[in-house]
């Protein structure tokens, strides 16, 4: 490194070049991938919820079977759903939240676990012009912390806006208005029996890979 701050010259065989963010840590080089799973290991700077006893009445329930039965719980910092059954895909969505992300902490962080065979949750964020970038967490019946960079977030094709969604287009943390949480049915199979998701200590920390 030394070398080419003074000048020196690089010649990269293989690439495509710069593929891969290194980012050098205590003397190490760590790929982005590697430094945001060592943010995933503490909570987040600023929290989004509290989950307080009676917040999920302002979560709304997106579905396409409204008629599998579905709860909603928010207790002692912990909001949960319980699903009797699974046909399709389960969605909690957020009440309207005005510029969510702090200014210098686009990474989402948050706690999750599940239950019932569910192996996956769907992290979602909406902007304000509706445009939908999810993407999923692997849960067990463990405690897990998750942190999410907006390239982690895909957008979502299904009830797609106009002129999103194309190449080189992205999540735009700064437009988020909403957030949601769900399950979706494993290759377009029912789930068979309950399903159960927690969710705990959501909320945003510093990007350790700041795009120079």
């Amino acid at each position: 490194m030394d070398y080419l701050r003074a000048g020196g010259c690089l010649l990269a065989v293989g690439g495509p070049a710069f593929e891969d963010l290194l980012v050098e840590r205590g003397g190490q080089w760590c790929s982005s991938a590697d430094v945001l799973r060592q943010t995933s290991q503490n909570p987040p700077d600023v929290m989004l919820f509290a989950f307080n006893t009676g917040d999920e009445r302002t979560w709304t329930r997106v579905t396409d079977h409204p008629d599998a039965k579905s709860s909603l719980t928010a207790q002692g910092g912990v909001l949960s759903a319980r699903l009797e059954s699974l046909p399709g895909w389960d969605v909690r969505m957020s009440p309207e939240l005005a510029s969510p992300f702090p200014a210098g902490k686009p990474i989402t962080v948050l706690e999750a676990r599940g239950e019932g065979g569910l192996s996956r949750l769907n992290v979602e964020w909406r902007e304000k012009d509706g445009s939908r970038w999810r993407t999923q967490v692997p849960i067990g019946r463990g405690w897990q912390r998750f942190a999410c960079a907006p390239s982690d977030f895909h957008y979502a094709a299904s009830g797609g806006v106009d002129g999103r969604g194309r190449p080189g287009d992205r999540f735009h943390p700064e437009n988020a208005v909403r957030f949601c949480l769900g399950a979706t049915s494993e290759g377009g199979r029912a789930a068979r029996g309950a399903q159960q998701w927690w969710v705990r200590d959501v909320g945003f920390s510093a990007d350790p890979c700041p795009e120079a």
